[in-house]
């Protein structure tokens, strides 16, 4: 509950400074995006519409369930829950990849790419060379990036 009066506030400022300049069609895109991955996280919180409006009598028939939030995490769940093999054709690669995958956590690693892509539908992936040891050996890190703070440019 405060978090959301929070949330609104927030957005109220924003407003507010952006009421005094006229957005260009970059911002005005980066904004309409940011407000759509936001419903769509709201969405899987919990944090629905009301698809019915509330009676003049003051009575609210709504029945609300959380069905995103449980078929997101149902759905990672039965995509990388049991773990993932890796099959190369020549065994080093494999055995390469298997000590980055470990190195990086991989089961958690999994889970969170799995869960941005189940809930935005885009999943970001940062590599970082030379950037995690394990074991006495450097191996890359790999990052699974929030979607929510991407943006992607194309040429047109």
């Amino acid at each position: 509950m405060a978090e959301n009066i929070i949330k609104k506030g927030f957005q109220t400022f924003i407003d507010w400074v952006y009421s005094g300049k006229m957005l260009d069609e970059y911002e005005e895109a980066i904004t309409r995006r940011q407000r759509a991955l936001d419903e769509l996280r709201q969405y899987y919180e919990g944090r629905q519409r009301r698809p019915l409006k509330v009676s003049p009598m003051g009575k609210d028939y709504n029945v609300l369930a959380n069905m995103a939030g449980i078929i997101v995490t149902r759905s990672v769940s039965m995509l990388v829950g049991a773990g993932v093999d890796f099959n190369t054709p020549d065994e080093a690669p494999k055995n390469r990849l298997e000590e980055i995958y470990e190195a990086n956590r991989g089961d958690i690693f999994l889970h969170d790419l799995a869960q941005f892509g189940s809930m935005y539908g885009t999943e970001f992936i940062k590599i970082i060379p030379n950037g995690r040891e394990y074991q006495g050996k450097i191996y890359p890190r790999l990052v699974a990036l929030n979607p929510l703070h991407m943006l992607i440019i194309t040429a047109q």
